[in-house]
């Protein structure tokens, strides 16, 4: 494994364990704020004040629950564009 690699599964892992103790301590259902879907946007604001946001590509149907699925799959890798080199990887677009 790859420095690099090691350092995305350790913010990972970090970013879990945040929301395992959010959901201990508050509950799972009080761990999103508020979800806004503004097509081709949906944010999500998180109970610790963090915001999530992701965007339809170009040619993509916006759908509320793909993207509030991705913002909570975007969170989980730690708000960053990791979430996206995994979907590439292991679930990669056929053209």
């Amino acid at each position: 494994m790859s420095n690099e690699d090691a350092n995305v599964f350790s913010d990972l892992a970090k970013s879990i364990n945040k929301l395992i103790r959010m959901a201990k301590n508050n509950g799972a259902k009080h761990m999103i704020k508020k979800v806004i879907f503004n097509d081709p946007a949906t944010i999500v604001v998180w109970a610790d004040g963090v915001k999530t946001v992701v965007r339809c590509q170009d040619g993509d149907i916006y759908d509320k629950r793909t993207g509030l699925l991705l913002c909570i799959a975007k969170r989980s890798f730690g708000n960053t564009s990791v979430y996206n080199d995994v979907l590439n990887k292991y679930a990669p677009y056929k053209s």
